[in-house]
């Protein structure tokens, strides 16, 4: 259901990123996660109708903690790590396309309700940037 509302209100236009899942715990589920294999099952279904609408892999955006609970040796797409304590260090060396390295942030001119902005980094250069998303 969530692949379909994502197709439904985003359309594929060139230069913009892939579709992105975040798969973070939160609320009670930080206590209680929900059950690994059902989580992943419906993952990969989500993740796949994602990539056959947009014809491209999507990213999943996640912490550590997700990633070695639903993902590692399950999954294999692209990964926007959020480690706002340390750089990832992810099992086997597996590399990160994106990494969210703070959550304090500040912009000069942003007048939002929430104080900080996310800070991420690109894993390549610009020529890679521009590869990826919906052709």
């Amino acid at each position: 259901k969530q692949a379909a509302n994502f197709t439904a209100h985003v359309p594929a236009h060139p230069g913009m990123l892939p579709p992105v899942v975040d798969l973070e715990h939160y609320g009670g589920f930080r206590a209680n996660p929900p059950d690994a294999t059902a989580v992943t099952t419906e993952l990969r279904d989500c993740l796949e109708a994602l990539e056959a609408a947009y014809g491209t892999r999507p990213i999943i955006y996640l912490d550590a903690d997700a990633y070695t609970r639903y993902v590692e040796n399950r999954l294999d797409y692209p990964l926007w790590i959020r480690d706002i304590w340390g750089t990832p260090a992810l099992p086997e060396g597996k590399p990160w396309l994106f990494w969210q390295y703070s959550s304090r942030g500040e912009l000069t001119g942003y007048n939002g309700t929430e104080p900080f902005i996310d800070l991420n980094v690109f894993n390549g250069t610009s020529e890679d940037l521009a590869q990826l998303g919906p052709k």
